[in-house]
């Protein structure tokens, strides 16, 4: 099994595992966001620090999963439905055009 240092701790595979929501609300971004804008906007600037953050002092698999999480919501607000706002079914086919 693979093991990391961590803060001067070493770390195995398995503590280094991590759930998705734990990149998705934290205490910069203590609430779930719309993926719309304009509330999307509000996820901008704590993400943006907390991936900052984690690149500086975290392993990189962490750091990996914050820039992920900023990622989710820049890449979502340029997607038509998402920038356009718009709702119901046409929302769902412009989502899924490519299936």
């Amino acid at each position: 099994m693979r093991r990391y240092v961590h803060k001067g701790k070493r770390v195995s595979e398995l503590e280094a595992q991590f759930y998705s929501n734990n990149y998705l609300i934290f205490p910069g971004a203590p609430r779930s966001y719309q993926q719309d804008v304009p509330d999307v906007v509000n996820t901008y600037r704590p993400f943006f620090l907390r991936a900052l953050r984690a690149l500086r002092t975290k392993f990189p698999a962490n750091a990996a999963r914050w820039l992920g999480s900023l990622l989710y919501f820049v890449t979502d607000t340029g997607s038509p439905p998402h920038a356009l706002v718009f709702k119901g079914d046409i929302h769902t086919k412009m989502e899924n055009w490519l299936s």
